[in-house]
């Protein structure tokens, strides 16, 4: 092939081409091939390649871009040290490094086997070392002052587009490290809100978030002119089973009840939390009185079959809760704490009449009751 001459049309071409590769900064890493690829292809090179500091290794130099007369299956290698060969050579002394013979130098690494003469150029910027550009001949003319005065020209467009690139890939990165920032931050922040609404030993919503959860709840039965309910339940004897088993067994209780709780109360908006000590609590959004009664049943129900073992009860081997239930439409200026009050003082009732058995706020449940598999028990003195 022969080359232009300066002043012919094809190095016109040449240098409108390498110039509008600047405007190319979108596609930094196509740019960088395509002026590679300009290079080998104007100036019949055996190879150009441009290889550029490693961002995770700063001591290599990894091959971005490499375009070559022959096609190969796969380059004689994707990174290089830094300070090795004519390329380390070309990056201690900052200037361009030109090898009429390859062979006679003692630095030269070979790369490609039709390789006779070679230039290295650095690719620098104010902040350092970006990299070098290769450009391998199989013969010396194709290497000339001039010509190499043009590469040069390419090498300064790489290095522009180089620095482009170095900037994109940190901004990529940083992007990137503020993305898993934020991702670390949502979940210690999950955690901690985890944390400081969950009750540690049950895993139950602890009283902050019962206390939340009703607030909103009724708010919204207000506004919707809805029923409310809360049930208290209260673990029969639990002071005598610390006492005689130890509160490790206590732990181990509480955590049981809590799950049959958790299991027993699983429709949309219900909310069954540990209210403090042995007592848990209960939320039921939309429940009139006789719905929570019956759910309420079911659950003493669930905890008694459980027959999770209980030495110092005085109801029998097996732990069993009380229960106390009331329910509400709220309105206008109406407090929260007053069901509350109510679940409460049924609880109490609850207590009062033989334990394990469901009180309703209002009044006490008379044997015989219709409500649907709700138990009814003939109160027994207090214990």
């Amino acid at each position: 092939m022969t080359v232009p001459g300066p002043g012919d049309g094809d190095l016109l071409d040449f240098v409108s081409k390498l110039a509008a590769l600047a405007a190319e900064t979108e596609e930094i890493e196509s740019a960088i091939q395509r002026a590679a690829d300009l290079a080998q292809e104007h100036f019949d090179l055996v190879a150009a390649s441009v290889w550029l500091v490693d961002p995770a290794r700063p001591k290599y130099l990894e091959l971005r871009a490499l375009s070559t007369r022959t096609p190969m299956a796969s380059p004689p290698a994707w990174s290089i040290p830094a300070a090795r060969g004519v390329v380390g050579r070309a990056l201690r002394q900052e200037r361009p490094q030109l090898l009429v013979d390859v062979h006679s130098d003692s630095d030269y690494l070979a790369q490609f086997p039709e390789t006779i003469a070679e230039v290295v150029i650095p690719l620098r910027h104010r902040d350092g070392a970006l990299g070098a550009v290769v450009f391998d001949a199989d013969r010396p003319e194709a290497l000339s002052s001039e010509k190499v005065a043009l590469l040069e020209a390419v090498a300064s467009q790489l290095a522009g587009l180089a620095r482009f690139a170095a900037i994109e890939r940190r901004n990529q990165e940083m992007t990137f490290e503020l993305e898993q920032s934020n991702l670390r931050l949502r979940e210690r922040n999950e955690s901690l809100s985890e944390f400081a609404t969950t009750d540690a030993l049950t895993g139950l919503p602890n009283r902050r978030q019962f206390d939340q959860t009703l607030e909103t709840e009724w708010r919204r039965a207000t506004r919707g002119e809805a029923p409310i309910a809360i049930i208290l339940g209260d673990i029969d004897y639990f002071k005598r089973l610390n006492d005689t088993a130890g509160h490790q067994r206590g732990d181990v209780v509480l955590a049981e009840v809590a799950e049959v709780l958790r299991g027993a109360f699983t429709r949309a908006g219900d909310l069954a939390a540990r209210y403090g000590g042995e007592e848990f609590v209960v939320v039921l959004p939309d429940t009139p009185l006789e719905t929570a009664a019956e759910l309420a049943e079911q659950a003493r129900a669930r905890i008694e079959a459980r027959a999770i073992e209980h030495p110092a009860s005085q109801l029998g081997p097996v732990v069993t809760l009380s229960m106390g239930v009331a329910s509400v439409v709220p309105g206008l200026g109406g407090d929260p704490a007053l069901l509350l009050a109510e679940a409460d003082a049924a609880l109490y009732r609850a207590k009062a009449r033989g334990r394990n058995r469901v009180e309703l706020a209002g009044g006490e449940l008379q044997p015989g009751s219709k409500l649907p598999g709700f138990k009814t028990q003939v109160a027994r003195p207090e214990t």
